[in-house]
Parts: structure tokens; C-alpha cells; sequence
């Protein structure tokens, strides 16, 4: 029996987000050109808070990998999000941010759209293990393809949850580690950089969420499009997945040098606007 490691089944998360990202691919050449390492951060999953699908599953799954809950009370109340953030003894492994949609807070309508694909199925990721790790069963939704009338009705309340109906567990981002890479000093020098190389960043509340003050600044690209085939054959292009740069500050008294050195946690305000990087919108922003 093959057992994958932590490191083997994050690797295989992260070759299907690249293969879904034609820009991640390019920062990756671009990065290596520059002799510099892509370090991951953290990468991120949605879910909803329904039946037998919720933030809880993922974290179990997570856990059996090693990773350790951190944080599991933010809370974003005008998307209906909750979300928590794991970590693994392996300072060299990325975090994990697992988000959920609060169903029951939506509206009677969208509601029941999201009843429509989840009422009586199971998250194949409860029963996910290191010995039976399926990539296919995890990254795409097991309630298959969603009439496109449903995900235009959900959008217009929920981005994330028409995002998440369309890919439940896919990998929305990755996130590059600035404050780790050798040739810049601070996020606004990479975000400029990479501008430059023609990737259009999200403006929402400004080019970087965040600031020195809170330790930590983000910014992040627009989601890329991907052509999605929905039940009635009809194919049109969704914002798929992002990349996301972190650049994380020391604590107060602390050089930096050391993972536990620098600021480990998340901030609702810029997590708030990170999600709208796969917003809709996005499609007539570039």
C-alpha cells in the first residue's frame, strides 16, 4: 500500500492549481530566471457550512496530515464566512486557510439552489485518507456539474458560494512568501515587478490589504478564467483560481530570521478582500 506523505499530497494539490493558472506558472519561471524560490505561505479552501459538508471536514482531513488548528474563530460577516487556519510542526509546509459559507444565513432562495447539489451527499474528503488519497474525489465537487441558471441566481447574493458550487474543494490560490525572496524588500517592489510582467492585480480597498501595523500585508492577482461546461451544455468563462503575495513582518524585538520570529496568523480586513479576487467581475477588469 502506497502511503503519500504531507509534503507528496500538498504537491499534487499544488500541480493541479498550476495546471489551472497560467500565471502562477509564469511567476514560478519568472521567480526561477530572477534566481529566487517560490516559498509558500499558505493555500486556501472554500466549503459550505451544510449537511455533511463543513470546515470541519477539511481540518479533520488536514489533521490527519500532521497540521494543527491555530485559530478557528474569524468570522466575515457580511460574505456569511467563517474560517480557521491550520499550521504543521514542519515550519517548511505551507499553512492552510479553510473557509466556509454559513448556508443557513442566505436567503430562502439560494438556500435551496445549494440544497439542490449537497442535500443527502457526503464530502469524499470525510473518508480521505493517506492510504486512499483520490486527487480526483478531493479537488472536484461530488455533486458534478451545476445548471448555469442556478449559479448566475446564487452569484448575484454569493460569489463565494456560486465560486464554491461550481469547484468545491479546488485550490482558489496559492500564496508566494515575499518577505522570504532575496531581491525585494517589501511587497510594494514585488507588486510592481510583477505588474510589469503583465499580471493584473485585485484593487479592491487598494493594491495591498494590510500594513506594517498589522504585521502583515497581502495583495493578490485577479482570478484567472477557465471555460466551465455546466448540466445544460452550455460553456462559459468563470474566474478560477488566483495567486496571492504575502509579505509577513517581524514581531516586535524579533530580526525576522526565524519562522516564529515574524507574524504567523491571519487578518479578517485583508482575508475580507482577498476573496474577491474570484469574483465575477474580475472577468472585465484586465
Amino acid at each position: 500500500m502506497n502511503i503519500l506523505s504531507t509534503r507528496e499530497i500538498i504537491e499534487i494539490l499544488y500541480q493541479a492549481y498550476l495546471e489551472r493558472v497560467d500565471g502562477a506558472k509564469r511567476i514560478r519561471k519568472l521567480l526561477e530566471d530572477a534566481s529566487e524560490e517560490w516559498i509558500e505561505d499558505h493555500f486556501a479552501l472554500r466549503s459550505f457550512q451544510y449537511g455533511n459538508f463543513s470546515t470541519k471536514v477539511l481540518e479533520d482531513f488536514f489533521s490527519r496530515l500532521g497540521y494543527e488548528t491555530i485559530c478557528n474563530d474569524y468570522v466575515f460577516v457580511k460574505k456569511k464566512l467563517k474560517a480557521l487556519h491550520m499550521a504543521h510542526p514542519d515550519r517548511s509546509l505551507p499553512k492552510v486557510f479553510i473557509s466556509a459559507l454559513q448556508v443557513h444565513e442566505l436567503s430562502a432562495k439560494s438556500r435551496s439552489i445549494i440544497e439542490k447539489y449537497l442535500k443527502d451527499k457526503t464530502d469524499p474528503v470525510e473518508q480521505m485518507s493517506l492510504e486512499n488519497f483520490n486527487s480526483e474525489s478531493f479537488l472536484y465537487p461530488c455533486w458534478g456539474k451545476v445548471e448555469y441558471e442556478d449559479y448566475i441566481s446564487l452569484r448575484e447574493e454569493s460569489e463565494y458560494g456560486a465560486w464554491t458550487l461550481l469547484f468545491g474543494n479546488s485550490l482558489n490560490h496559492f500564496t508566494i512568501a515575499v518577505h522570504y525572496l532575496k531581491n525585494f524588500q517589501s511587497l510594494t517592489s514585488f507588486n510592481e515587478w510583477v505588474k510589469e510582467k503583465g499580471l493584473v492585480l485585485n484593487q479592491d480597498n487598494g493594491e495591498i490589504k494590510g500594513s506594517s501595523d498589522l504585521k502583515l500585508e497581502q495583495s493578490s492577482t485577479l482570478a484567472e478564467p477557465i471555460e466551465v461546461e455546466f448540466l445544460n451544455g452550455e460553456v462559459h468563462p468563470v474566474p478560477c483560481a488566483f495567486i496571492e503575495f504575502a509579505y509577513r513582518f517581524p514581531l516586535e524585538g524579533m530580526s525576522g530570521h526565524d519562522w516564529e520570529e515574524r507574524f504567523q496568523g491571519f487578518v479578517e480586513g485583508n482575508a475580507d478582500r482577498i476573496f474577491t479576487s474570484t469574483n465575477s467581475k474580475s472577468l472585465n477588469q484586465e
